[in-house]
C-alpha cells in the first residue's frame, strides 16, 4: 500500500472491518482477533460497549492487547479526549499486559480515534528482577476519518508496517510527538519563516522603516529587521490560530444557518484555493479578514472576498487581529504581499498536521500540534530570548511545579485556619487533589476535600498568581489547567468555559520583556478558552493581566515610578528634616496623593477593558478605555518626574539665594580681613559649582522625561507593579510567583546592569546573573506567607555572587524544597545545569 493510499484508507470512516484491516497491513499478516470478543463493560457512561478484541505477541515478546470502544453521542471523537481518556483508565488500563492499540468510534461520528497506551515491565539489571512500570501509563493517539488530514498518520503507520519486526519501542516511537514537534519547527523555521520575513526585507522594507536606510553591513541590517521579523511572526501566529480554529468548524460556516457548525476544517485552505487574486492574499484577503472581520463585531458575521462563496466567520476580540503598528506607532499599511507559492508551500505544509486544540498533558498526547509547542515554536523564533538567557521548559517539569506550588498554598492557608495537628491528613487531602484532580473525577474527592470543599473553592477563588518572566505561557497556563481541573474536582456542575474565564481574568498575571512572547502567551490563553465554548465568544482583552515591561524595574533613568497608588504623603523623617522618596528635601506643597476616587476609576477601567461583554452593554470601545487607561498613566509618570524637577529647582534656588546672602554680606563689609573674604569667595563658587551639577540633574530629568514620552510603548523598560495590578497589592502582594526566569551574567548586558544596581537589589553583585535578582524581585512582589517557585542555574549554590541570593533564602524567605538536577540535562540547549 502506497502512503497515499493508506492516507485514503484512513480517512474513510469507522467501520467493524477496519480495526482487521489495518492490523493485517501494519503487521503484514492476518492478525488472528478473537472469534468471541471479551466485553469490558456493556452500557456504561460515555459508553456504548467495550471489548477486547484480540491480543498480538510483538518481536519483543510482549504482548499488545486489541481494544474496541464504542462511545456515546456525549463524547465527540475529534474533541473530547478527556472523556476517552477516562475510558481508558477505568476500564482498559486494568486488562492491559505490556500496551494497547485501542479503536474509539462512535455510531453516528464519522471520524474515530487510534489510541496507543504503553504499560510495561522492565528487567532491572542491578536486582535482577523484573520490576513493573507503576506510573500512569502513558496514552498516545491518532484521530482520524473524513474530517482529518491523515497525513503524518499515514507517514507513521508507513514506516511501523516497512519494519522487519515490530516490537513496542517501535510502537511508541511511530505514536511519539517529539519527533513531530522537531520536524514540524524545523521545517517551520528554517523554511517558511526564514523566506517569508527575507522576502520582506528585501522589497518591503520602507513599508516597516520608512526613510531608514538598509546598512551596508549584513549583520547591522540583520538587527534593523527586527521589527519585519515580528510582523512575520505574527501573521504567521495568526493564520496558525486560525488552523486551530478551524478544527472547530467555527470558520466559513453557511450564511442560511444561525448554529456556529459545519464550518469548512480546512477553511484557510479553501480561501486561497478560491481567491479571485492569489498574488494579492494578504493585502487584499487577509486583511479583510483580520482586521475587518474577526476583529469587527458585525450583526450578520457575514464574510466575503472575490471568488469565494459568501460564509460566516465569527467576531473574536482580543487583540490578535489588532491592526498591526510600526516602530513609530503610526499605522502599518496593508498593502504588503508575497509571492503566490510562498502562500501556497506554507498553507500545504500545515494541512499535513493534525492541529489539536486542546493542550497534551505530560501523559496524553494527541500526535498533532497542540497550543503548548505553538508556544515553544514561537518563543524559539524569539531570537533575543537566547541572548537574554530564556529557555523553552519541558512540559513535566512545569506541572510538577505548579502543583507544588498549589498543595503549598492551600495546606498553609488550611493548616492556619484548622490547626496544626491536621497538617498531615490535610497535606495528604490536598496532594490527591491536585495530583488526582487533573483527571476530575469521583475517586480523588477525599473525605477531608469534601468536608473543607466550600473554603478550598473560596482559597483558589483569591488566588493572585504572577509569572514575572511569562515567555510563551508555560507556567501561567500550566496553572489555569491546575486550578481549573481542582475546581472542576470540587464542583462537578460548574460551566468549563466560564471557570476559565475567572481564573484568568482573577488570577493570572504575566510580564514579559519581549512583545512578541506577550503575544503568544496571550494567544495560548485564548485557545485554552476556544476549547471549552460550544460556539465562539468575543475572547477577553488580556492587554492588561498579560504585560510588557522589565519586571526587575520600577522606575525610569533613575526616576523611581514604584509609589503611584500611595493615598498619603511619601516623606521619610531624617535628622535635618524630611526628604522625599527621591533622596531630597520634601516640599511639603507636593504629596503623593492618587485619591481613592482616582484609584477606583482606574481598577474600573481595568476590569472594564478585559469584558468585551461589559463594554458592549456600556457602549464603549476599547480603544476609548484604553485611552482613558493611558491618560492616567502618563498624568502620574509626569507627576513623578514633576517631584524630581520642583525638587531640584528648589534646591537651586536655595542655593542661589545662599549665594546672594554670602555676596550681601561682602558687599556689606569692605573691610573685613583678606582670609575671611577669601573664604566667603570660596563658598559662592562651591555653591555655583552645587547650582552647576543640580542644574545638569534637572536637564537629564528633564530629557528623560521627554525620552520617557518618545517610548515605543511596546518596548517599555520599566513595569508599574503597583499601578496595573492595584488589586494585588492592596493585599500586600501575590499569592504564588511561579517562573523560569533568564540566565544572563549581568557582565553581559552593562547598560542594563548598571540600572539594577540602582535599583536596591541586596542580591546584585557586577559578576553575578540575573536569575538572582529575579528571586528577590519574586520575594519583594510575595505578600506574606506567599510561596515562590523556580527553576533555574544551579551555580547560585555553590559561586562567590551567589552568597548575597544565599542569605536572601536564609533570612528573608522559609525554604521549603530544594531539587538540584546536577549532571542531569533538562534543556537541550542550555548549557547551565
Amino acid at each position: 500500500m502506497t502512503e497515499s493510499a493508506l492516507k485514503t484508507f484512513l480517512r474513510q470512516p469507522f467501520s467493524a472491518s477496519l480495526p482487521q484491516q489495518l492490523l493485517n497491513y501494519l503487521f503484514a499478516a492476518d492478525v488472528p482477533l478473537f472469534e468471541r470478543p471479551k466485553t469490558l463493560v456493556e452500557a456504561a457512561d460515555n459508553v456504548v460497549l467495550a471489548q477486547q478484541v484480540g491480543t498480538v505477541t510483538l518481536a519483543d515478546g510482549r504482548n499488545l492487547g486489541i481494544f474496541d470502544v464504542a462511545v456515546t453521542e456525549a463524547v465527540q471523537i475529534a474533541r473530547n479526549r478527556k472523556g476517552l481518556r477516562d475510558v481508558a483508565v477505568n476500564y482498559i488500563d486494568q486488562n492491559i499486559i505490556h500496551g494497547a492499540l485501542v479503536f474509539f468510534h462512535s455510531p453516528n461520528q464519522a471520524d474515530y480515534r487510534l489510541t496507543f497506551i504503553a504499560r510495561y515491565s522492565a528487567f532491572d539489571l542491578d536486582s535482577m528482577e523484573l520490576v513493573k512500570n507503576e506510573t500512569a501509563p502513558k496514552r498516545f493517539a491518532f484521530v482520524l476519518g473524513p474530517n482529518e488530514a491523515c497525513t503524518t498518520a499515514a507517514r507513521r503507520l508507513m514506516e511501523l508496517a516497512g519494519k522487519q519486526a515490530i516490537d513496542l519501542k517501535a510502537l511508541t516511537n511511530a505514536f511519539a510527538v517529539e519527533p513531530l514537534n522537531k520536524e514540524f519547527f524545523k521545517q517551520f523555521k528554517d523554511i517558511h519563516f526564514k523566506k517569508i520575513w527575507t522576502y520582506l526585507a528585501e522589497h518591503h522594507w520602507a513599508d516597516f522603516l520608512g526613510d531608514e536606510p538598509v546598512p551596508a553591513d549584513a549583520k547591522a541590517t540583520d538587527k534593523l529587521a527586527k521589527p519585519i521579523r515580528d510582523f512575520a511572526k505574527k501573521m504567521l501566529g495568526r493564520i496558525v490560530f486560525l488552523h486551530f480554529l478551524q478544527k472547530k468548524g467555527w470558520l466559513g460556516c453557511p450564511v442560511a444557518t444561525s448554529p456556529w457548525a459545519n464550518g469548512d476544517k480546512r477553511f484557510m485552505q479553501t480561501l486561497f484555493e478560491q481567491f479571485a487574486h492569489p498574488g494579492q492574499f494578504y493585502s487584499r484577503c487577509l486583511t479583510e479578514l483580520f482586521f475587518n472581520t474577526l476583529n469587527n463585531a458585525r450583526t450578520d458575521s457575514v464574510f466575503a472576498v472575490e471568488g469565494m462563496a459568501p460564509c460566516r466567520v465569527p467576531y473574536l476580540n482580543g487583540g490578535l487581529f489588532d491592526r498591526d503598528t510600526r516602530p513609530n506607532g503610526q499605522w502599518l499599511t496593508d498593502a504588503i504581499d508575497l509571492p503566490t507559492d510562498y502562500f501556497q508551500s506554507l498553507l500545504q505544509f500545515f494541512e499535513q498536521y493534525n492541529f489539536t486544540i486542546d493542550e497534551n498533558s505530560p501523559g496524553d498526547y494527541e500526535v498533532g500540534i497542540d497550543p503548548e509547542m505553538l508556544g515553544h515554536i514561537f518563543e524559539s523564533l524569539l531570537e533575543e530570548n537566547r541572548e537574554k538567557g530564556a529557555f523553552y521548559t519541558p512540559k513535566e517539569i512545569v506541572q510538577y511545579m505548579c502543583q507544588e506550588s498549589l498543595i503549598q498554598h492551600l495546606t498553609y492557608h488550611l493548616i492556619n485556619e484548622l490547626g496544626e495537628s491536621l497538617q498531615p491528613a490535610l497535606l495528604e487531602a490536598i496532594t490527591t487533589l491536585i495530583r488526582g484532580g487533573s483527571r476530575g473525577d469521583e475517586r480523588n474527592r477525599h473525605n477531608l476535600i469534601l468536608l473543607h470543599a466550600p473554603r478550598i473553592e473560596e482559597l483558589l477563588d483569591d488566588l493572585k498568581i504572577c509569572d514575572p518572566a511569562i515567555g510563551s505561557g508555560a507556567f501561567p497556563v500550566g496553572m489555569l489547567q491546575e486550578i481549573f481541573a481542582a475546581k472542576m474536582t470540587l464542583d462537578l456542575t460548574l460551566n468549563r468555559a466560564e471557570v476559565k474565564k475567572r481564573i484568568i481574568q482573577e488570577t493570572i498575571y504575566g510580564v514579559d520583556m519581549e512583545p512578541g512572547a506577550v503575544d503568544i502567551a496571550r494567544l495560548r490563553f485564548w485557545l485554552s478558552l476556544v476549547v471549552d465554548e460550544d460556539e465562539p465568544q468575543p475572547l477577553p482583552n488580556l492587554d492588561y493581566k498579560i504585560m510588557q515591561g522589565d519586571s526587575l524595574l520600577e522606575s525610569f533613568e533613575g526616576i523611581k515610578l514604584d509609589k503611584i497608588l500611595q493615598t498619603q504623603q511619601v516623606t521619610y523623617l531624617v535628622e535635618n528634616g524630611q526628604i522625599d522618596i527621591f533622596g531630597q528635601i520634601a516640599d511639603p506643597q507636593i504629596t503623593m496623593n492618587f485619591s481613592e476616587e482616582k484609584k477606583q476609576q482606574l481598577r474600573d477601567l481595568l476590569r472594564l477593558y478585559y469584558d468585551p461583554e461589559a463594554l458592549k452593554r456600556q457602549g464603549l470601545k476599547k480603544e476609548a478605555v484604553k485611552r482613558q487607561v493611558d491618560t492616567i498613566v502618563h498624568d502620574h509618570l509626569d507627576y513623578n518626574f514633576e517631584l524630581v524637577e520642583r525638587s531640584l529647582e528648589r534646591q537651586i534656588g536655595d542655593l542661589e539665594d545662599e549665594i546672594m546672602d554670602i555676596e550681601t554680606s561682602i558687599q556689606n563689609n569692605p573691610g573685613e580681613a583678606k582670609a575671611r573674604r577669601k573664604q566667603k569667595e570660596d563658598q559662592i563658587v562651591r555653591k555655583q559649582k552645587s547650582i552647576a551639577a543640580r542644574q545638569t540633574q534637572l536637564d537629564a530629568v528633564r530629557v528623560s522625561q521627554q525620552r520617557l514620552h518618545a517610548l515605543n510603548t511596546a518596548n517599555k523598560p520599566y513595569f508599574l507593579w503597583h499601578l496595573f495590578f492595584p488589586d494585588v497589592f492592596e493585599q500586600q502582594g501575590f499569592d504564588i510567583v511561579i517562573a523560569n526566569p533568564p540566565y544572563l551574567q549581568l557582565a553581559r548586558i552593562p547598560a542594563e546592569a548598571a540600572q539594577y544596581g540602582r535599583e536596591g537589589y541586596d542580591t546584585f553583585e557586577k559578576t553575578g546573573d540575573i536569575y538572582g535578582l529575579f528571586y528577590e524581585q519574586g520575594v519583594r512582589l510575595l505578600r506574606p506567607g506567599g510561596v515562590l517557585t523556580y527553576i533555574t542555574s544551579n551555580s547560585w549554590l555553590q559561586t562567590q555572587y551567589g552568597k548575597p541570593l544565599r542569605q536572601l533564602f536564609v533570612q528573608q524567605t522559609d525554604p521549603l524544597t530544594l531539587l538540584n538536577f546536577a549532571d542531569t540535562r533538562l534543556f537541550e540547549t542550555a548549557v547551565v545545569e
